[in-house]
């Protein structure tokens, strides 16, 4: 249910904050705040914000499951192990795919909005809303098994690291880099997130969406046999 109302949450957290700001400058005209709310920049903030979320989120599919009689009585059951990641997985894909479902509803109404406020079409991010749906699907297939392994607090805080690290690695890249080489960067992915590249777009989306399931369905493999493995990092 969280993860349905997330997107709406967030549209109506950015536009609070931008009405709030409105309120400071006299001089904004009456259509700055829808502008400003349906501007690639904030649509980006507000993809951002959403994945950050939903990541924790799906952390607590495992939340207080990591106790070790909760686990021998699992191994104990016929099957037990295997259908226990089994609807843990399969609860994981769901909430990823009502995540992408509700973020395209509400883009859409933002998109209305925009229509009818200013006259004006918004731009689909449709192909960057997909890549984000994989991400978090290709994000689970080494959350998943680390929690296994280490437990929910160590593996979270392993994930949460490996994340910043990704992200720091990024930036420093980028910040090395010739001026003119970032702006084609950013000019590349713009076109990317917009749909604008057309056959190489969908080619890439193709691919990372194959690699996403196919790490996916290893991930439970490779999950059902560290199960035991880590009953002894958790707690009593």
């Amino acid at each position: 249910m969280t993860v349905i109302v997330l997107p709406f949450i967030i549209q109506a957290f950015l536009t609070l904050v931008i009405a709030i700001l409105s309120l400071s400058d006299k001089s904004v005209g009456d259509d700055w705040i829808v502008r400003t709310l349906t501007s690639d920049l904030i649509r980006i903030v507000a993809i951002a914000l959403g994945f950050l979320s939903v990541s924790g989120l799906l952390l607590s599919v495992f939340h207080g499951d990591d106790k070790k009689l909760w686990a021998y009585f699992t191994a104990s059951v016929p099957q037990g192990v295997k259908k226990y990641l089994y609807t843990k997985y399969v609860l994981s894909f769901a909430m990823c795919g009502l995540y992408f479902v509700s973020s395209y509803v509400a883009e859409t109404l933002v998109a209305t909005i925009r229509w009818f406020a200013i006259g004006e079409e918004m731009g689909s991010f449709m192909s960057i809303q997909i890549i984000i749906f994989f991400a978090l699907v290709f994000m689970n297939s080494f959350v998943i098994p680390l929690m296994l392994r280490f437990g929910e607090k160590r593996g979270s805080l392993i994930n949460v690291i490996i994340i910043l690290s990704l992200a720091i690695a990024a930036i420093v890249i980028l910040s090395i880099l010739p001026r003119d080489i970032q702006d084609k960067v950013f000019e590349w992915l713009s076109g990317f997130m917009t749909g604008e590249h057309g056959d190489l777009t969908m080619l890439l989306i193709g691919l990372f969406s194959a690699l996403s399931v196919v790490a996916y369905i290893l991930s439970y493999k490779l999950s059902c046999k560290l199960f035991m493995t880590g009953v002894n990092e958790y707690d009593k």
